[in-house]
């Protein structure tokens, strides 16, 4: 088809020289000047065409350069991402661990409170009040202690779940990442197949233009800042990784940092198993002493009581008094206090009984004082059981956003490998799409070259149109010229039958049921609608000339149907004025 475009073209060069040599002699000149600067504007868009293929070339080695780099970066990539895998298994190892010292702890601390129950139950018998206050002080310091450790512990573990989604949304962030580059070069793939399609059409209808080499130049321009963007994608895309890089270098850090506090954490909790268990051997040790000390004392008591009874009758009410104290004090747990009191007594009976009542004064006292303490020491522990209660409420709930979280990092991990075989797939399509790009960058050049060719057969053809076209234009030009004069001579007419019909108007009586009228307005006479209140229109003054004139003209046509017909666009019959005509 082409072959036989360019015989046809050559055939209709060879007759517009033989009618250039016949007809336009004088112009010859001329065009021929024109036709050298012609020559030049197509060597100036040929040198133009080979300057923007070669800094196409240069951007396309700059896009392999920066496609490297980013393969390299997905390596680092992995890299990084293994480590951080191996880290993290690193952390839940430390968490198991942690979880069984925790459970080592919990078993330990049950053990100890049953041992101070019996430590306590032993004390209370001894009357060592005063030591079991400050066990229970002591007591109280170590759970603040520990409850300083869990909420240190809360804190790591509100970390961790800081870290774990912040994983979340950078994996998150990639696949979008990968989504929008997908979407980037599909609508490359369409514009460049868009392009070849519409140069495809200006080969088929421009054919035989210089237009076609400034629209070439153009399209060339716009590659080259699609390359130009494309090389700022891939530089996006190279910045990403190392955004990527750093990101993942930060969280192994800090994963690293997580893994020395578990060890340090390991070793705060052996060495408090180690001061748990010594001080379950000193308990069990003050169990036994305490016993023997009570069995000593039940001794001594049975002595005491049987010398009481030899005193005499005459201390039976102090001896019933004695007797409440000693229940109270039994109430109390207070054996130690008792046999105090016991030899005390012993002694003061011996010496004075005058004594005896100061004594039950000192010891009414003393177990106000003693039960006062306890009270207090009892909403201490009530204080410090709430405050256990709550501790073991928030590691349960801890414990639980803890499996949660590792529920979630599982989901994350198997999201990510999707997301690696997502990206391999993304970059065959990427090499696929590249391939693509360069075919039809090579299938371009080759139409850029046929067009410009093309161009420089259909040269003389152009000149035959723009001939032709300078005919049409002189032909137009007088045919306008001719009906701005009808035009002319149609609104003079137009004028003079408004007037006649004004002069007519005002020479008959207004009526009532008159509509159109004459109205004086700045001074000029004006047809008017006093119905509607405004200009009569050219409607309204053809019914009010139909009746007005109730003539015919030679035909015996209505003047108003004339008009009517004129209006609606019809042929007037033969033999009307040109006066209706014009209206």
């Amino acid at each position: 088809m082409l072959k036989e475009q360019k015989m046809m073209l050559g055939k209709t060069t060879q007759l517009f020289h033989r009618q250039l040599t016949m007809e336009v002699e004088p112009n010859y000149y001329s065009l021929r000047e024109e036709n050298v600067l012609l020559k030049e504007e197509n060597r100036r868009l040929r040198s133009n065409v080979k300057a923007l293929n070669q800094e196409k070339d240069e951007l396309e080695r700059d896009a392999d350069l920066l496609c490297k780099e980013i393969d390299k970066l997905g390596c680092e990539l992995e890299m990084f991402r293994k480590e951080k895998s191996a880290v993290e298994n690193d952390l839940e190892l430390l968490n198991k661990t942690r979880e069984e010292l925790v459970n080592d702890l919990d078993s330990l601390k049950i053990e100890k409170d049953e041992l101070e129950r019996d430590s306590d139950f032993l004390c209370k018998e001894n009357d060592k009040m005063g030591c079991e206050i400050n066990k229970l002080r002591k007591e109280k310091s170590e759970v603040e202690v520990y409850l300083e450790f869990l909420n240190k512990q809360r804190e790591v573990l509100v970390n961790d779940l800081g870290s774990q989604n912040g994983d979340k949304a950078i994996l998150g962030d990639d696949k979008l990442e990968l989504r929008r580059d997908i979407e980037s070069l599909t609508k490359k793939k369409a514009e460049m197949g868009s392009e070849i399609e519409s140069l495809n059409n200006d080969k088929t209808q421009l054919g035989a233009d210089t237009e076609l080499l400034n629209k070439g130049k153009t399209e060339l321009q716009s590659d080259v800042e699609f390359l130009n963007k494309e090389k700022a994608t891939v530089q996006g895309d190279i910045r990403s990784p190392n955004e990527k890089k750093t990101i993942l270098e930060s969280d192994i850090d800090s994963l690293r940092n997580e893994k020395t506090n578990l060890v340090n954490e390991t070793e705060l909790l052996n060495k408090e198993k180690t001061k748990l268990q010594t001080e379950i051997e000193f308990y069990n040790r003050e169990k036994s002493a305490v016993q023997g000390d009570i069995c000593s004392l039940n001794g001594k008591k049975t002595i005491l009581e049987s010398e009481i009874e030899s005193l005499g009758n005459e201390k039976t009410n102090l001896g019933n008094e004695i007797e409440l104290l000693n229940k109270e004090k039994t109430k109390l747990q207070t054996m130690q206090s008792e046999t105090e009191f016991l030899n005390e007594e012993k002694m003061k009976l011996r010496n004075d009984f005058k004594f005896l009542n100061q004594e039950k004064a000192k010891l009414g006292r003393d177990v106000l004082l003693l039960k006062k303490g306890k009270c207090d020491v009892e909403t201490d522990l009530e204080f410090l059981q709430d405050t256990k209660n709550k501790l073991h409420s928030d590691i349960e709930s801890l414990n639980k956003e803890k499996a949660k979280l590792g529920i979630d990092f599982e989901l994350t991990n198997n999201e990510k490998v999707k997301l690696q075989s997502d990206i391999e797939l993304l970059n065959e399509e990427k090499v696929k799409l590249q391939s693509d790009i360069e075919f039809l960058n090579e299938e371009k050049a080759e139409f850029i070259r046929s067009v410009t060719s093309d161009v420089n057969e259909s040269f003389y053809e152009r000149e035959k149109t723009l001939a032709e076209n300078e005919k049409m234009f002189i032909e137009l030009k007088e045919r306008n010229q001719t009906l701005v004069a009808k035009e002319r001579f149609y609104t003079e007419e137009l004028q003079e039958a408004h007037q006649e019909l004004i002069k007519q108007m005002e020479s008959e009586k207004p009526t009532k049921s008159r509509v159109i009228g004459v109205k004086r307005m700045r001074g000029d006479q004006v047809l008017w609608n006093f119905k509607e209140k405004k200009r009569a229109t050219l409607k309204d003054n053809l019914s009010c000339l139909y009746t007005l004139r109730v003539g015919r003209t030679e035909e015996g046509i209505p003047m108003y149907n004339q008009e009517k017909c004129l209006l609606l666009g019809k042929v007037p019959a033969a033999g009307i004025p040109m006066y209706n005509q014009g209206i």
